[in-house]
């Protein structure tokens, strides 16, 4: 674990800094298209009013090309401790993918994912995805990824110095 990771892991809860969360809006895999991820804006938003200590970030790579990998870097850079992949079923060999990518660059990442698709199939996506993903959130996010951070940042204050 890195430096920065394990202080910020480990601080008291009043001077740890927020805990990062970053939402992932995947690219839609047919080419260039800009959809706004409503999904994940709701989420933030939620998650902004009802939970204390966090930083919320929506990374919407929905205009990319699945190849355009290259692209994580800002996400990767910004270093959250938690990423949501919003998964439709068109996305599932692209959220594999990337979420295989951003778990080698940031091992202490929780990687989560939620969606349409999850919503479906989350056991089957849990499945195939082989252990990349910690867990799957699935019918509306909103709560759940509030509910999630706050075990999150409770497990921060009762971290031992």
């Amino acid at each position: 674990m890195n430096e920065a990771c394990w202080n910020s892991l480990n601080n008291n809860s009043d001077i740890y800094d927020p805990t990062r969360l970053a939402l992932v809006s995947l690219p839609y895999g047919e080419g260039p298209q800009k959809v706004m991820p409503l999904g994940l804006q709701n989420i933030s938003a939620y998650v902004k009013k009802h939970v204390a200590h966090v930083k919320c970030k929506i990374f919407d790579y929905s205009d990319l090309y699945t190849s355009d990998t290259h692209e994580l870097k800002d996400l990767i850079g910004w270093q959250p401790a938690l990423v949501g992949i919003s998964i439709y079923s068109s996305h599932v060999q692209a959220a594999i993918a990337w979420g295989q990518l951003i778990k080698s660059a940031l091992p202490e990442t929780v990687l989560f994912c939620g969606g349409p698709h999850i919503s479906l199939a989350a056991k089957d996506f849990l499945r195939v995805s082989n252990g990349i993903f910690e867990l799957a959130l699935y019918g509306e996010g909103e709560h759940s990824t509030a509910t999630l951070l706050n075990l999150f940042n409770k497990s921060r204050e009762e971290a031992p110095p």
